[in-house]
């Protein structure tokens, strides 16, 4: 699924940026992960493996749940993240269709 892929493709770059305490809080308010599976995020014992942990729950949660995750990353202020998904997520819709802008072809 396209969300996997764009979450895969970005992971290196969000270990890095994401802020997590920002990006945690604002997945608690929408609630789009239940409180086992955040305290489980939580109580990992590194940023990046928390990190981790989040990501790979929203890529099992589904599309839904990447789109309201992308929610959260501009409600959190960090729409250079969120612009980053949103660009790998083109360029693999463009690549899936067939259809390429003209500075590719």
């Amino acid at each position: 699924e396209l969300h996997r892929t764009v979450l895969n493709r970005c992971l290196p770059r969000l270990i890095k940026h994401l802020d997590f305490i920002k990006i945690y809080l604002s997945v608690k308010k929408k609630a789009i992960l239940d409180d086992v599976t955040l305290r489980d995020i939580k109580e990992q014992t590194t940023r990046t493996n928390k990190i981790m942990e989040l990501i790979e729950r929203v890529k099992q949660r589904g599309r839904k749940a990447y789109d309201v995750f992308k929610e959260c990353l501009g409600e959190s202020r960090q729409t250079e993240l969120l612009d980053e998904l949103k660009k790998v997520e083109a360029k693999f819709q463009m690549h899936e269709t067939g259809i390429y802008p003209l500075s590719t072809v």
